[in-house]
């Protein structure tokens, strides 16, 4: 899947996943994830 984003959000996307150590595509996941949790309070 390709996706656009911002320069500023690659950067951002990059620092999560540098932090947490893990991949970009599961920042991605992991953001679908706390939205999904919100959705369903």
């Amino acid at each position: 899947m390709n996706i656009r984003i911002t320069e500023e959000t690659a950067k951002d996307l990059q620092e999560c996943a540098d932090k947490l150590n893990i991949s970009r595509i599961g920042v991605i996941e992991k953001g679908i994830q706390l939205v999904k949790a919100e959705l369903k309070k």
